[in-house]
C-alpha cells in the first residue's frame, strides 16, 4: 500500500515537471509604456492571424480530401467538346458518390455550413424578390389613380401616396439583396448560425402573429 502511494505521488510530480512552463516576458527598463503597448499588439495581430492561417489551411485541406473522396477532377483539354463532356461525366460520377459517401470520408461540417448559408440566402432574396414586386406595384398603382380622372383617388388613396411607398420597397429590396450576395462570401459559422436563427425566429413570430390575427 505505501508503494502504491508513493509510485502516485511519483508520478504526480512528474507529470507537473513534464508541463512547460511560459518564461516571464521582461521589458528593457529604458523602453516607454507606447512601445510596450505597441509590441503586445503586434503580438496579438500576428497570433490571430496565424490561427486565421492554421483555419483556412484546414479548410482546404478538408476541400481537398473531399474532391479526392468524390474523385473530382479538372480537365484542361484543348478541344473545347470534349472537356465539357469529361467534365459532366466526371460531375456525375461524383454526384453519385457524394450519395454513397462512407461516414471515414466525412470531415468537418463544410456541408451542414453551406445549407444554412444557402437558406439564409434563399430567404433573404425572397425577401428581395417580394419587396421588388411590392415596389413595382405600388408604382403602377401611381400611375393608374394619376391617370385616371386626372388624379383623382385610386380606392381612396391619392397618386402622391403610392410613391413614397414604392420608393421605400425598393430600397428595402435593394438592401436584401446586397445581404443575400454577401452571405455567400462569409465565412464566419458561428455568425451564419446566430444570424440564421434571428432570421427563424422573426419568421416563426410572424406565422404566430397571423395566426392569432386569423382566429
Amino acid at each position: 500500500m505505501p508503494s502504491q502511494n508513493s509510485n502516485s505521488r511519483k508520478k504526480r510530480r512528474d507529470h507537473v515537471k513534464a508541463q512547460p512552463t511560459v518564461p516571464p516576458v521582461a521589458f528593457p527598463a529604458s523602453m516607454s509604456q507606447a512601445e510596450m503597448q505597441h509590441i503586445i499588439a503586434n503580438a496579438i495581430i500576428e497570433a490571430k492571424k496565424a490561427d486565421e492561417d492554421a483555419k483556412q489551411k484546414q479548410k482546404e485541406s478538408n476541400i481537398r480530401e473531399l474532391q479526392e473522396a468524390i474523385g473530382f477532377k479538372k480537365y484542361n483539354d484543348k478541344n473545347r467538346l470534349l472537356r465539357i463532356i469529361k467534365i459532366a461525366i466526371n460531375e456525375f460520377k461524383c454526384i453519385f458518390k457524394i450519395c454513397v459517401l462512407p461516414r471515414k470520408n466525412i470531415k468537418g461540417d463544410r456541408v451542414t455550413f453551406s445549407i444554412m448559408s444557402v437558406l439564409l440566402t434563399l430567404i433573404f432574396a425572397l425577401v428581395a424578390l417580394v419587396l421588388y414586386c411590392a415596389a413595382l406595384l405600388f408604382l403602377i398603382c401611381g400611375i393608374i389613380a394619376l391617370i385616371h380622372g386626372q388624379g383623382a383617388p385610386l380606392w381612396g388613396i391619392e397618386w402622391y401616396i403610392f410613391i413614397p411607398f414604392s420608393f421605400a420597397a425598393f430600397l428595402f429590396a435593394s438592401i436584401f439583396r446586397i445581404s443575400s450576395i454577401e452571405i455567400e462570401k462569409v465565412e464566419d459559422r458561428d455568425y451564419i448560425q446566430s444570424l440564421l436563427n434571428i432570421v427563424l425566429t422573426i419568421i416563426a413570430a410572424v406565422f404566430a402573429y397571423l395566426s392569432l390575427i386569423k382566429e
